[in-house]
């Protein structure tokens, strides 16, 4: 005999179905995750739709964006990308910054400093791919570390991957987003933050994509956009635009 519940779940299969495919899909770069997730919650609970975050690299996701991958709505960690997309004709207006990244260099257990990267391995974010490897890349760049330390890093796709090598300990330090380490707690002393003039600004561009479900994701891009949920971002170590 079928259980009561499982049978309601079978009957209701279809319908089922049906809700998970009018959540709001959104391209969500990977050092924003957390607080995507805490911005849908945010939403849902005020009323909005049901938003599922898809995670990658910009650069993954620019391209599955470009390929037809079915996002209302385009979180980048950059600008470049949701601006060609908007050159492109694939969205329904320009690219707006919806948050400005920092980028930290994490030292576990060591009071952090670029210097001490000499002969080491670390970790950082492909800077084809994903902005903050650009950041990070162009940081060591000015610091005059770029050359003598390019042959030991070790690149992740995306900042949560290389965020991920410092965690686990595969590697001793990494350049990461100052959102990741805050959400860990991590001791100050084992935090660099790179200074303004080290590296361009992460500026971090939203576009709407065109199609179905364009309104409810300018709705979801304007909640994003208002003043109390960016305040919440700013305590998450993102500046607001």
């Amino acid at each position: 005999m079928i259980p009561r519940t499982l049978l309601l779940l079978i009957l209701l299969g279809p319908a089922a179905n049906g809700a998970m495919a009018d959540a709001l899909r959104v391209a969500v770069a990977a050092n924003f995750r957390e607080a995507f997730e805490l911005v849908a919650g945010l939403y849902e609970q005020q009323g909005g739709g049901r938003s599922e975050g898809i995670y990658g690299s910009s650069g993954m996701l620019y391209a599955q964006a470009t390929q037809g991958a079915p996002f209302a709505l385009f979180l980048s960690a950059d600008m470049e990308r949701p601006t060609r997309l908007a050159a492109s004709g694939f969205t329904t207006g320009p690219a707006q910054v919806y948050a400005r990244g920092r980028l930290v260099l994490w030292m576990p257990d060591r009071t952090a400093s670029p210097e001490l990267l000499r002969g080491h391995r670390f970790a950082m974010a492909n800077p084809q791919l994903a902005p903050y490897g650009a950041a990070a890349r162009a940081c060591l760049e000015h610091l005059q570390l770029w050359g003598e330390n390019a042959g030991r890093i070790i690149y992740g796709t995306n900042v949560a991957q290389a965020f991920h090598f410092v965690v686990s300990g595969a590697v001793p330090a990494g350049f990461v987003a100052y959102s990741q380490v805050l959400g860990r707690q991590v001791p100050a002393a084992e935090i660099w933050l790179a200074p303004a003039e080290c590296h361009p600004p992460i500026e971090q561009g939203a576009v709407v994509l065109k199609g179905e479900h364009a309104a409810a994701a300018q709705d979801f891009l304007s909640f994003l956009l208002s003043e109390p949920v960016q305040a919440q971002l700013e305590s998450l170590g993102y500046d607001s635009p």
